[in-house]
């Protein structure tokens, strides 16, 4: 099963905003998950909680709400430190609620 991907125009933004290396690392991801799904493994997407996923591509990542075989990447940010910093899990969900 083919999975798509929809993405929120402030992500694609932050994406259009990247080097050229980031921007093709993103690019692999989309491909992966496309292929994969949420059977990708946790080097490339991690489960943060109920509702929130993250695809990592390098030291970008990118916020996503997995339903059925669609995709929804609702918030983007570059990784500075080990812990996932909180606020940006809040905004991602509440994208999601408010979204999806």
């Amino acid at each position: 099963m083919k999975f798509l991907i929809r993405t929120h125009p402030k992500v694609l933004e932050f994406i259009e905003g990247l080097d050229k290396a980031k921007h093709a690392r993103v690019d692999r991801i989309y491909y992966l998950f496309e292929e994969y799904g949420g059977f990708l493994p946790n080097k490339y997407l991690k489960k943060l909680n109920s509702e929130v996923w993250e695809l990592r591509p390098g030291d970008v990542r990118l916020f996503l709400a997995i339903k059925g075989n669609m995709g929804y990447i609702v918030h983007g940010i570059y990784k500075k430190t080990q812990k996932t910093p909180n606020k940006d899990i809040k905004l991602a969900r509440r994208r999601i609620i408010e979204g999806i």
